[in-house]
């Protein structure tokens, strides 16, 4: 079930409408039946990652719910923030920014309490999203600049693509686009 579920991963980055994968994500589902919360967590996670690559966001949303129900009362793991994150975003794309605040902000303290540098950056970068969607400017870019450091230190080449637009905007927001070019300039060749 864990090998399925990794061909499913890989099969999401390169090739994500490739038959395969719902395939692969059905064997996942039938093999690890009897894995616990923690695999049909990490499958519905999954199934929301897809859903969100095709662009059907009320099943990415609807498959979210269920991980989050899965794993909110488990001891905190990357998961659980992972899922906490997820859901803040899609909170606020949908334009619920206070339902998206309390999610990233239990991103954050999921991540605190798991102790993993990335795993608390990712999270921050959640908030860093929120802080920016509500006009706090200089707390987001604050805070985004922290995750960023980490990305640098660890090599993850993701997070800094993820971190790099809203550091990007913050300062864009702020009128300091010779800033901007060299954030730009430092980071995008990564």
């Amino acid at each position: 079930s864990q090998l399925y579920l990794l061909h499913v991963t890989s099969l999401l980055m390169a090739r994500p409408t490739d038959p395969r994968t719902a395939r692969s994500l059905s064997q996942a589902e039938l093999l690890g039946q009897h894995e616990g919360d923690i695999f049909q967590a990490e499958l519905f996670l999954t199934r929301a990652q897809l859903q969100r690559v095709i662009g059907h966001y009320p099943n990415f949303r609807k498959f979210l719910m269920k991980a989050w129900n899965l794993i909110e009362h488990q001891p905190p793991s990357p998961l659980g923030a992972t899922v906490a994150d997820m859901l803040g975003w899609s909170n606020r794309v949908a334009g619920l920014v206070d339902d998206a605040a309390a999610l990233h902000g239990r991103a954050r303290r999921i991540a605190v309490q798991v102790g993993i540098p990335g795993v608390q950056a990712h999270a921050d970068v959640g908030v860093a999203g929120w802080q920016y969607a509500r006009g706090l400017l200089q707390e987001a870019e604050r805070t985004v600049v922290g995750a960023v450091k980490v990305f640098d230190q660890y090599g993850d080449t993701r997070g800094i693509s993820l971190a790099l637009p809203i550091w990007a905007d913050t300062l864009r927001q702020q009128g300091r686009y010779t800033e901007v070019l060299n954030v730009l300039y430092q980071q995008t060749p990564a």
